[in-house]
């Protein structure tokens, strides 16, 4: 059985990448709120290539990228 995914809102989002910017560790940050170091490194790369993390509807393709 697939483990239910958490839901992290913008301005949860925008605090930990803050969090990380100023230096707190990733895997600490990733554990901190269940999720792995890759999804911050995902958001954080969002955010600088589009100046926003608003996430796309599910089981849409972003082919942008």
């Amino acid at each position: 059985m697939a483990g239910r995914q958490r839901v992290i809102d913008e301005d949860q989002k925008l605090e930990l990448l803050q969090r990380m910017e100023a230096g707190e560790n990733v895997s600490k940050l990733a554990d901190e709120v269940g999720i792995s170091r890759q999804r911050l490194y995902e958001w954080r790369d969002h955010l600088r290539l589009r100046g926003n993390l608003k996430s796309r509807p599910a089981g849409q393709i972003d082919n942008r990228c």
